[in-house]
């Protein structure tokens, strides 16, 4: 047995597979070698007969070496490429500036030599370190908005590393892929554990009350209920999902209105908070209403191809940050606009669908996971670049000017195609899931 698993593994090239394929190996023909000692057989006659069954080891190895390679995929990294090239074009025609140029190419070159990186790796080391990882991401945070962050209008934003600058609420979204992460931990276990599922979630939430952005925290809140809710549905968990999901969601939707209401009247918010909120649900002139204005006549000015003849910068804040798409339908049409949007949420569909349809159940939560964060950012900022929303700290990804949103992008495009390059190759995770009741 012994010399037929291992001329047998030495036809599949992949060495991260041999581990579960070895184990697999051996359980079949273990269980086939106890069939036939039932059936009468001497012992090594068994363990004989069982082998031969099993077919040439390397005409097997060969088949298996087909199925359980690294895969690879072509066609997001064409998008990938392709996206990074428009992204250096896009700003180098906006920014007339040779640093921002230079900024922009060297942001987009880093992050897509970390997205080859985050590729080569094996995912499945986020959830052997998930705890590990999520209390040092926490611990960053922590530290940033308490201790070390650099503070900008009563905000704090960023924390400087070295001569890294990042951006706390960019640097947030990775708390989202790393929860599922968090999730695949709990498997198997019931409410005691749900409990501390919410605790992971609602820690980076409250560090978002304190930048403060409470926007953020929204939808930071808002895409790990999705993931715990798809974990749910999945019957990951010993609980009765369909009473935790009414309950669970019916919270979700009554809390933000209370904690909205509650925080303007109290003044829980900060001042430029409630002035916001208010200026969103009211039709006095203020500053978010002017700015919907200029976003409404920017677009109903834009061509489907070419110059409006509108000048942007100077006029509308963020013009290539937040409000990115208002500036490429101002200056080169709506067309290009609808392209963008286009290549963005191709890339974030792409990456929720394949992950959803993951074999693997831990790369299906970590890649939905990615997934989110590009859908519901891009939603979000089409909405405030149709003036139907007041600006967020959201981003277009990878064409919004900064470049901690920029890495971060090409951070969760690289996790995202490690799980692609490892969906057929067996992990052996190791877990601590709890059979006990909770």
């Amino acid at each position: 047995m012994e010399e037929y698993i291992r001329i047998l593994l030495e036809q599949i090239r992949c060495k991260k597979a041999h581990p579960a394929i070895e184990q697999e190996l051996r359980a079949h023909i273990e269980d086939q070698t106890e069939a036939n000692l039932l059936s009468g057989m001497p012992k090594d006659a068994a363990v004989a007969s069982a082998v031969r069954d099993m077919g040439d080891p390397v005409e097997t190895g060969t088949a298996l070496d087909r199925i359980h390679r690294p895969q690879t995929d072509w066609r997001m990294l064409f998008v990938m490429a392709l996206v990074s090239l428009l992204n250096i074009l896009v700003h180098t025609f906006i920014g007339h500036n040779y640093d921002y140029i230079k900024e922009t190419v060297l942001h987009t070159l880093l992050g897509f030599a970390i997205m080859l990186v985050c590729y080569r790796l094996d995912y499945s080391f986020f959830v052997r370190y998930a705890k590990v990882l999520a209390l040092g991401l926490y611990a960053v945070l922590y530290l940033g908005v308490f201790r070390l962050g650099d503070t900008v209008h009563g905000a704090t934003i960023r924390i400087s590393l070295g001569g890294l600058h990042l951006s706390l609420i960019y640097l947030s979204f990775l708390c989202v892929p790393l929860y599922g992460a968090l999730l695949y931990h709990y498997r198997g276990t019931g409410y005691r554990s749900i409990c501390k599922l919410l605790g992971w979630m609602l820690f980076p939430v409250w560090i978002s009350m304190n930048i403060p952005c409470v926007s953020h925290a929204m939808l930071l809140f808002f895409m790990m209920a999705l993931l715990l809710s798809l974990a749910t549905r999945q019957g990951w968990f010993r609980i009765d999902h369909r009473k935790f999901l009414t309950a669970f969601w019916s919270v979700i939707l009554l809390f933000p209105a209370l904690w909205i209401v509650c925080g303007v009247m109290f003044h829980f918010f900060a001042d430029y908070q409630i002035v916001r909120i208010q200026a969103f649900f009211s039709r006095k002139d203020s500053g978010y209403n002017y700015v919907a204005g200029l976003l409404k006549e920017y677009l109903s000015g834009s061509r489907l191809i070419g110059n409006s003849g509108q000048e942007i910068a100077g006029y509308l804040p963020e013009y290539n940050s937040s409000y990115i798409l208002t500036c490429l339908s101002a200056y080169y049409g709506i067309a290009a606009a609808l392209l963008i949007c286009c290549l963005v949420l191709f890339i974030g569909s792409r990456i929720f669908h394949i992950s959803l349809h993951q074999k693997n159940v831990c790369g299906r939560m970590i890649g939905c996971g990615c997934g989110l964060v590009f859908l519901c950012n891009t939603a979000v900022n089409i909405l405030e670049n149709l003036g139907l929303l007041p600006l967020t700290q959201t981003f277009l990804p990878f064409f919004s000017r900064g470049g901690s949103g920029i890495l971060i992008s090409y951070i969760l495009t690289g996790i995202f195609l490690s799980i692609y390059r490892y969906q057929n190759i067996p992990q052996n995770i190791v877990s601590r899931q709890k059979q006990r009741p909770d």
